[in-house]
Parts: structure tokens; C-alpha cells; sequence
């Protein structure tokens, strides 16, 4: 009789989760260990990476095993929600849901170069880092979805992906400074199939990004490559640099496939959020109290709104917001509205409601830097 086993490898960076068949790894998956913000919130998030199963041994449900394995151990180690770039037709199986869309610009090189730099540009140095995360923090302060860049965050930009056949190309980093070589922002970038990609911009103020459109223009130019493709949020402050040059854009929401996230942990996911949410309150200037239990179906959280914070509070019983995880989990992104899920099948927001919960969970552009992908 055939005998199965999981095992568990603690890799530094990420778990290594493999199904042993009589001994022998059939599949796996890694689990890559990160700190995604939503909000002012910093949470645990588990991102799901390179999904495996042996030729031999494909069809025979062992991925599946893989994968609730992976959020069964997620939830031990008290991660909060995990996010994963996938093929489409399979995650969605184990509770993942469209978690931001795919966002570029693209711009013609000449036009770049029509801008005057204003800051100096050089390569970076290690020296920068912290200054880099300093830069990255300010500029995408509140933005849901980005990789919140601690103390242990590990630049990825030269670190291989994983999964078979995947490779993370190196990425080039080019830093701008003022005149006694404080750093004003950064750009990672990669020429590809005759273009030049830039996989991640950031700027403290309008003049560092008018001097790295301009760099990177030059850059172009140099590489030979005719345009460049930014890949970063459609409502990033750069594109208004870049409106009187002349670019298109494009975003592409996928049904399932593509950047998907769940919530592995409800209770604690929400504790952390209370800041978040006591914040929205407050600025909202909302004129209601009470409480607001969501019962879901990995469990019931409850939330007490005063009229300046908020506060975790749930007495059995008494749900009045039932919604999936899946639906709730997109909430919490910001991907969709309230008013869009509230229509959801099987999902119930009493009308009462809805502008509390607008309030709580805001649409917005949740999004991730590719340099920060697994």
C-alpha cells in the first residue's frame, strides 16, 4: 500500500513543503516568507511559489494535497493572508481570488528624452539600501498590496525565481541624488525583447521622477530600444509625468489566474487592521456606532465602530454580514467595491450597512512591484 508523508523544510527565505510518495517527492510547493502592507497595516503574508508535481504523477490530485497543506501550515504559523501569481482554473479551488490587476504604460524613448533632469543619476550602491527602503516606504505609503520592505526584506532584484524553467532576469538599479548625494528616488530596470522594461519607479517628489524618466529615456537610447514599458498602478504618480509626452496604458482583470490572495487567519488579519480601519473612520467623519459581525467560512469576526475607533467585538450568534472568504479577502485588497461584492451570489450586506462598510473597505489599486514577486 502506497504510503504518503509531508515534509517541511525550513529554507531561510521561504518553507519548503514537498508530498513524499513511498519516500519519494512527487510535488511540492515553496512558501516564501514575506510582510505585505494594507494600509498603514503590516501583515504576514505567505506567498505561494513554484507549484510542482512530477510528470509521472500528474492528475492524481497530489498538487491539491500541496496546496491545502501549504495554507493548513500558513495557518500554524500564524500567517494572516498568503497571495500567489498563478495559472488560471486551479487556485481558486482552495479559496484564492483575483487580488489586483496587471497594470502597465508604455511610452515612446524619444519622448522620454524630451525631459530635463533636474537631480544627478548614478548606479547604485550598497551603501543605499536603506535609503532605497526609505524612499520606497514614502512613496507608496498606504498602497494595499506592496511588499512592506522591513528590517528582514531581501532585494530581489538579481535573485532567481523559483519553479521550473523560471528565471528572474538581473535587474539594473539606477539611483538619482541632489547635490551632496542624498538619494531622491530609484528606478530597477531590464532591456527585453528590444525594449527596455522597467520593473519599478520610485520618486520623492516630482523632479526626481522627471530626472528618472529622463535617465531612463537616455538609457533607452543607448540600449537601443525604440520604446519603454513601465510596469507599475495606472494611478502612479509617475504616469502624470509622463501625460504631456503622450503613452498608453493598459490592465488586464482575470477572471482566475494571475495575482489571486487569500486570507489565511481572519481574527488576527483584523486585529491588525483595526488601525487601519480606526483611520478610515475618523477621516470619513462617519455618523454611526454599533457593531458589524461578518461570518464567513472560515470563521465569524466582529467589529465595533465608535465614532473614532475600532475595535475587534463579537457576541455569538449575531451575524449580520455573510460573505465568502474569497469575497471578503478582495475587500480587505481593495480590488472590488463593497457595492459590487454586496451583489455577489450567496453573499448578504443588509442596505443598512453598505456606507459603514464603504467606509471600512475602500476600492482602491491594490498592487505589487515585479521586483518583489515569487
Amino acid at each position: 500500500m502506497a504510503k504518503f508523508e509531508t515534509v517541511v523544510r525550513d529554507e531561510g527565505v521561504r518553507w519548503q513543503i514537498e508530498l513524499l510518495l513511498d519516500g519519494m517527492a512527487v510535488s511540492g510547493t515553496g512558501i516564501v516568507k514575506k510582510q505585505m502592507q494594507i494600509g498603514s497595516a503590516v501583515v504576514r503574508q505567505g506567498g505561494i511559489a513554484g507549484v510542482w508535481t512530477d510528470e509521472a504523477h500528474r492528475k492524481k490530485g497530489y498538487a491539491s494535497r500541496v496546496m491545502w497543506e501549504a495554507v493548513s501550515w500558513m495557518a500554524a504559523q500564524k500567517y494572516d493572508m498568503s497571495i500567489l501569481f498563478g495559472i488560471a482554473d486551479f487556485y481558486h479551488r482552495y479559496g484564492y481570488a483575483a487580488a489586483f490587476a496587471e497594470q502597465a504604460m508604455t511610452i515612446e524613448t524619444k519622448q522620454l528624452q524630451t525631459l530635463q533632469a533636474v537631480y544627478r543619476t548614478r548606479k547604485m550602491k550598497a551603501s543605499d539600501l536603506a535609503s532605497i527602503k526609505r524612499v520606497y516606504r514614502q512613496y507608496h505609503a498606504g498602497r494595499c498590496g506592496m511588499d512592506a520592505r522591513r528590517k528582514d526584506w531581501v532585494p530581489m532584484w538579481r535573485m532567481p525565481r523559483m519553479g521550473e524553467g523560471t528565471t528572474r532576469r538581473a535587474g539594473q538599479v539606477m539611483v538619482v541624488s541632489d547635490g551632496k548625494d542624498r538619494l531622491k528616488g530609484f528606478v530597477v530596470f531590464d532591456t527585453q525583447a528590444g525594449r527596455l522594461v522597467v520593473s519599478e519607479v520610485c520618486g520623492i517628489d516630482r523632479s526626481a521622477l522627471v530626472t528618472l524618466g529622463f535617465a531612463i529615456g537616455r538609457r533607452a537610447k543607448r540600449e537601443g530600444a525604440e520604446q519603454v514599458r513601465f510596469c507599475l498602478p495606472l494611478d502612479d504618480p509617475f504616469l502624470d509625468v509622463c501625460v504631456p509626452l503622450g503613452y498608453s496604458c493598459s490592465a488586464s482583470y482575470p477572471f482566475t489566474g494571475g495575482a489571486m490572495g487569500r486570507i489565511i487567519s481572519l481574527e488576527p488579519l483584523f486585529q491588525k487592521m483595526t488601525g487601519v480601519f480606526s483611520d478610515r473612520v475618523k477621516a470619513s467623519g462617519l455618523d454611526w456606532t454599533g457593531e458589524v459581525v461578518l461570518k464567513t467560512d472560515i470563521g465569524t469576526v466582529g467589529l465595533h465602530i465608535g465614532r473614532k475607533s475600532v475595535s475587534l467585538k463579537y457576541k455569538p450568534g449575531r451575524p449580520q454580514v455573510y460573505i465568502s472568504q474569497m469575497a471578503l479577502s478582495q475587500l480587505v485588497m481593495g480590488y472590488r467595491a463593497v457595492d459590487d461584492v454586496a451583489h455577489d451570489l450567496g453573499v448578504s450586506v443588509p442596505q443598512r450597512l453598505l456606507p459603514v462598510l464603504n467606509v471600512l473597505f475602500p476600492k482602491g489599486n491594490p498592487y505589487m512591484w515585479w521586483t518583489d514577486r515569487f
